[in-house]
């Protein structure tokens, strides 16, 4: 296997997707939380993490510059403790209008500095304008990566929207607790669908605190390299991540798209009402 060129083993786990850092968004209140999730993720197998703030046009806006310090800090603290996690600067941008102009002035802190940038749909909806923002992204020479597409119900009720998306250029991570139902069946019935049909590029924590949406991986991983083959696997959690980390082009199958179930419901009703 090819070694990375710049950041670590390709076998140590990546987590591209964390709200880590202390007292910026709704992830670790403070530094004390903080380093105990990256005693948790240390203890799974995880030695690389990207810190993604939420970035809210006029909400939460949490700019480049200030993540960048945030992230300086938090290593101080790592190297304090000896504690062997690496951590990389990044974002998780909620998608509006604006986000091809933020990234193209600087705003917006990119995954690493790399090209490749984190996006976040609402969870009810998609806005009408999402497939000419990706464009617009692309356009400005940046990778969108969309954040836990099977979270959002639309996407969950018809994965096929993702599949568009794919054909495009955009990416996908999902949530690795999805995959075992931390957010309900639903949920985990969609990032299975979305897995098994080639649009997952990337699966990532999300991790928010030290218990429940903790920075947690081993398992997950074990499930899909059970389900979907160790190369499968190699490529969600680490492999792709770390061609993230290196501004790289990442490694992907080719998506498919999910053929619609035929409804039985009808014929079936008919046969039970039918006079005799």
């Amino acid at each position: 296997m090819k070694k990375n060129k710049k950041y670590g083993e390709p076998m140590m786990s990546i987590d591209l997707h964390s709200h880590i850092l202390p007292g910026i968004d709704d992830g670790a209140r403070d530094m004390e939380t903080s380093l105990e999730m990256l005693k948790i993720a240390e203890r799974d197998g995880i030695r690389h993490i990207v810190a993604t703030p939420h970035f809210i046009k006029g909400e939460v806006e949490n700019p480049a510059q200030v993540v960048l310090e945030k992230c300086e800090q938090l290593k101080q603290e790592i190297n304090r403790e000896n504690i062997k996690v690496d951590i990389y600067p990044g974002s998780e941008v909620y998608m509006t209008p604006e986000i091809p102009e933020l990234l193209k002035e600087g705003r917006i802190c990119t995954l690493n500095g790399s090209s490749y940038v984190l996006v976040e749909l609402p969870m009810t909806a998609i806005p009408i304008y999402a497939a000419e923002v990706f464009y617009r992204i692309k356009l400005n020479g940046f990778e969108p990566i969309l954040a836990h597409p099977e979270r959002n119900r639309e996407i969950a009720g018809n994965p096929n929207i993702l599949f568009n998306f794919i054909q495009s250029g955009v990416l996908a991570q999902i949530n690795a607790a999805s995959l075992m139902g931390f957010y309900g069946s639903e949920v985990k019935n969609a990032a299975w669908t979305l897995l098994k049909h080639g649009m997952v590029h990337f699966a990532a924590s999300d991790s928010h605190t030290c218990r429940g949406r903790a920075p947690r991986l081993s398992m997950p991983r074990s499930l899909v390299a059970e389900k979907m083959g160790e190369d499968t696997a190699q490529r969600l959690f680490e492999l792709n991540g770390f061609a993230v980390l290196n501004n790289e082009r990442i490694d992907f199958q080719e998506p498919s798209m999910v053929k619609k179930r035929k409804s039985f419901s009808i014929p079936i009703l008919s046969k039970l009402f039918r006079k005799k």
